[in-house]
């Protein structure tokens, strides 16, 4: 999962429910699906729940994988996440 549309929690749910019937056309058009294919890299686009429990599982990581994390781009990217 890579390419999120986020939306502020305070957006009108007007505008809300148009970009998620938006989202829910566009994810079942065959052409842009068949277009989409490299740009998405082979994902299959994701909206309404099944992204939230990507999200929500995502976001509930152990201590100790985000130790893991912190250390993997520290060591490799020289990157300190406690800095940014």
């Amino acid at each position: 999962m890579q390419k999120v549309i986020w939306v502020h929690d305070d957006a009108p749910e007007a505008h809300k429910e148009v970009l998620h019937a938006s989202m829910q056309s566009l994810v079942e058009d065959e052409g842009f699906l068949s277009q989409s294919e490299e740009i998405l890299e082979n994902y299959d686009p994701l909206i309404g729940e099944p992204l939230q429990d990507r999200i929500d599982a995502m976001l509930d990581m152990s201590p100790d994988t985000l130790d893991w994390v912190r250390t993997f781009l520290l060591d490799h990217y020289d990157v300190d996440v406690n800095r940014l």
